[in-house]
């Protein structure tokens, strides 16, 4: 299977899909230490920096064809317990532009990672509707229930998983995201 890493950081996602037979193809970092350490482990693999420069048409020109899997850790600083939290309006907010190359790409697998914080994240432009009395029953439409509509929207099914990092031998408990999402009937 090939597998195109998008927001790479170091390659954690990318050395499990290694170790379960996978090729990664291409990395989308744009941090300078990552970019090292990435060509270090994976020599000869193409790496672009901006996921706005990520496009089917820059692939090709790479000579990547088919892509399997997606995988990327879009930026966590908007949903952060640990930020100003200012979620879908921060100029971080990136996966519109993960959401555009997978549509582009087609790949038969995503998995999609973020911090815990994404959950409880309203979407940034809700406003509640007022009536006679005040707000109404209607709550906000989180960040994730809107990640999962636009995979539904480009043809995939998909499922939240809340993971703690104690549950894969770290000593802390630190939960992350993630949404793996399959196209059609995959």
């Amino acid at each position: 299977m090939n597998h195109l890493s998008l927001f790479s950081g170091y390659g954690g996602i990318d050395i499990a899909t290694y170790l379960v037979g996978m090729e990664t193809v291409a990395f989308c970092e744009r941090e300078p230490a990552c970019q090292e350490v990435l060509r270090k482990r994976w020599p000869g693999v193409p790496i672009i920096d901006d996921i706005r420069n990520v496009t089917r048409e820059e692939l090709t020109k790479l000579g990547i064809g088919k892509i399997d899997i997606i995988s990327g850790g879009f930026p966590c600083q908007p949903f952060s317990h640990a930020g100003k939290r200012e979620g879908t309006s921060d100029d971080r907010y990136l996966w519109p532009e993960m959401r555009r190359v997978i549509n582009e790409c087609r790949p038969t697998w995503v998995i999609a990672e973020n911090v815990r914080g994404l959950v409880s994240m309203a979407q940034s432009d809700w406003e509640p509707v007022l009536e006679d009395e005040g707000f109404t029953e209607e709550e906000a439409q989180t960040v994730l229930e809107s990640i999962r509509q636009d995979f539904e929207g480009m043809g995939y099914g998909s499922v939240p998983i809340l993971i703690p990092a104690c549950a894969v031998g770290a000593s802390h408990e630190r939960f992350r995201v993630f949404i793996a999402g399959a196209l059609g009937n995959a």
